[in-house]
């Protein structure tokens, strides 16, 4: 006996799909994946990113959603792009630290850097 594939992997898509159906307001989304969108019977050939349901949930919900994407395995992709947007690349408990100083702005990592001893 043979368990069917119907395909799988991530879809970073979902979670806009979600807080736009149910019209929920987020001022932040951390997601923790591999960047990807393994989705192909939707979106042909991987070639399209996210960043359209970003920007659609902005747009509609909030303006000022924060979208930290935490990359843990390095394909060389990413989804997102702009302001309010923030990648990070592997993952330590420091990364909760980085992601509330990229919300206070480059100024106070600078700071942060220049205060290091």
């Amino acid at each position: 006996m043979s368990i069917p594939v119907l395909g799988g992997g991530t879809d970073l898509r979902l979670p806009f799909v979600e807080m736009l159906q149910y019209n929920i307001r987020a001022d932040r989304l951390i997601m923790i994946s591999d960047n990807e969108i393994n989705s192909a019977w939707r979106w042909s050939g991987y070639t399209q990113t996210c960043q359209s349901q970003a920007d659609q949930y902005r747009a509609k919900i909030n303006k000022d959603l924060w979208v930290h994407a935490i990359d843990l395995m390095g394909y060389g992709t990413q989804q997102f792009i702009g302001g309010k947007t923030n990648i990070i690349a592997g993952w330590n408990e420091k990364v909760l630290e980085f992601i509330a100083l990229a919300e206070e702005g480059i100024e106070t990592q600078v700071k942060r850097i220049e205060e290091y001893t």
